[in-house]
């Protein structure tokens, strides 16, 4: 009696384990090939990727150094085991980490994948899979709309493990969010919902993608779009220092040409009229001749020499409205300096033209002047040349 129960109670849970790892195989298959993957890196030590990397859903991560592929059956694979950088206890956690963070994020579990990949880059940042686990946290991010996020992910690849992967490419795509984050791309607030644009950012962005990869060309157009951004917020000054770091770092850049014209047109931004100081006018002068002796054969010649000749205009009509200040003062000679300057600085504008009419009424009025200030000389000299008389006292006292 008792061997029949204890019987039918053995089958009850033979039956009750056999649904159950039923269960198992069908709705977690991935962990349990990753487990198994695991355990073959444990005990082959596996030195070379198999053909099985080469199916469907594999990818490979190639350096100067070590080669870590991914495939979905098996989960990552390090063509060889001795550069890691890590202990062999130390690398297997890393790598365990490492394969659940992908699991999850195939899955659709992105919280549960930043989790696992934070843990790698934390507390294994030296090994090999650091810098897998940043990508792989900054495609994540790029999922969930964090375009901020995620270049730092890249900006931390490109300056701490530049031999990883392609280097060029992960350039590329980190220019790419960082070109997104400078031209308005909203960036989520909570549950979905956009926030405002943030040019800023961008603007910060392009400034740590410079530091990561200063010999870039990418770096020349990263200068350009920044100044460009500062002149639409007309942060004028910002924006020329960014036209001359280009300029001066990047000479032989595809877009120097264009930077030597945006830097003069800033600098006449920064100009209110022909009242005011014109140091930044002389600055727009000198860099669209700049311009024009560099660059004789660029396409925008024409616009450089309109540009040029605009500016000395504004710069000779400044001249002639001091020249007109000192006219009515009747100081005549400071008069003539300045209208002879307008005249000299752009000879064939209109404002010269005006210049030389009123300048033959100055040197006129100068010349009368000159006279009137001779005769009173001259008068002053016969006065001190006649001899003084002494007056005649009386009695010695007055």
């Amino acid at each position: 009696m008792n061997t029949s129960l204890s019987n039918s109670t053995l089958f009850k849970k033979f039956i009750l384990s056999f649904t159950l790892v039923g269960i198992i195989l069908l709705f977690f298959p991935q962990s349990l090939d990753a487990q198994r993957g695991e355990g073959r890196n444990k005990g082959s030590r596996e030195r070379i990727i198999s053909n099985d990397n080469k199916r469907e859903g594999a990818q490979t991560y190639q350096t100067e150094d070590f080669t870590l592929s991914w495939n979905s059956l098996r989960g990552y694979i390090l063509s060889d085991g001795e550069q890691a950088n890590l202990l062999p206890e130390d690398a297997r956690d890393a790598l365990q980490l490492l394969n659940k963070g992908r699991y999850a994020e195939e899955r659709g579990k992105r919280r549960a994948a930043l989790k696992r990949y934070k843990k790698v880059f934390k507390k294994y940042p030296q090994s090999v899979f650091a810098p897998e686990a940043h990508y792989r946290t900054a495609q994540v991010k790029l999922s969930q709309g964090k375009d901020i996020e995620a270049f730092e992910s890249y900006y931390i690849i490109l300056r701490a493990y530049p031999k990883y992967g392609d280097f060029d490419t992960h350039l590329g795509d980190a220019f790419e969010i960082a070109n997104n984050l400078i031209n308005g791309k909203r960036q989520p607030l909570f549950w979905g919902i956009p926030g405002f644009p943030n040019k800023n950012k961008g603007i910060n962005s392009f400034e740590l993608f410079i530091q990561a990869a200063p010999y870039s060309d990418y770096s020349a157009l990263a200068l350009m779009k920044i100044a460009k951004c500062h002149v639409d917020k007309r942060r004028f000054v910002p924006a020329i220092d960014a036209l001359d770091r280009l300029i001066n770092s990047y000479p032989d850049s595809l877009v120097t040409s264009d930077a030597y014209l945006e830097l003069a047109a800033s600098y006449l931004r920064l100009v209110d009229g022909p009242l005011y100081d014109q140091g930044s006018t002389k600055e727009a002068i000198s860099y669209f001749e700049d311009f024009l002796a560099l660059f004789p054969n660029d396409t925008n010649v024409k616009k450089a020499e309109d540009g040029r000749d605009n500016s000395k205009e504004l710069l000779a009509m400044s001249k002639f409205k001091i020249a007109r200040f000192y006219q009515k003062k009747r100081n005549y000679v400071a008069s003539q300096v300045f209208y002879n300057e307008a005249i000299t600085i752009s000879p064939n504008s209109k404002t010269a033209e005006e210049a030389r009419e009123r300048l033959e009424i100055v040197d006129q009025k100068a010349a009368e002047e000159e006279i009137v200030r001779a005769k009173k000389l001259e008068q002053r000299r016969e006065q001190l040349s006649r001899p003084i008389e002494k007056k005649k006292r009386f009695l010695g006292l007055f």
